[in-house]
C-alpha cells in the first residue's frame, strides 16, 4: 500500500546523495571486493541536526520492527546490522 511505498522511497531517499547521512561502503565507491551496494553511517557527520536525524531514523527503525515487524529496507553491511542490534 501507500505506507509501504513512502517506507520504501524514505529507505531509498536515505541511501542517496540526497541526504549526507549514509555513504557508500569504500568497496562500493572503489567497485571492489564484496558489499559493493551496501551503506554506512558517515562519521564525519556530528552536528546537531545529523545527530537528531539519526535518532529520529533509529525511532522510525524500532516502530517498524516492533510494531509492523517490518524491518526497514536499509543496506547496510553485516558489521553494521550486529552494532545496532548488539
Amino acid at each position: 500500500g501507500l505506507y509501504n511505498e513512502s517506507i520504501s522511497m524514505m529507505c531509498n531517499e536515505l541511501q542517496s546523495d540526497a541526504l549526507s547521512l549514509f555513504l557508500k561502503c569504500p568497496n562500493g565507491s572503489h567497485e571492489v571486493g564484496l558489499n559493493r551496494e551496501k551503506y554506512i553511517p558517515r562519521s564525519s557527520n556530528v552536528s546537531p541536526t545529523a545527530l537528531a536525524m539519526y535518532t529520529f531514523l533509529g525511532k522510525v527503525m524500532a516502530a517498524e520492527a516492533i510494531h509492523k515487524k517490518n524491518p526497514l529496507a536499509l543496506d547496510f553491511p553485516s558489521l553494521v546490522w550486529k552494532q545496532l542490534v548488539s
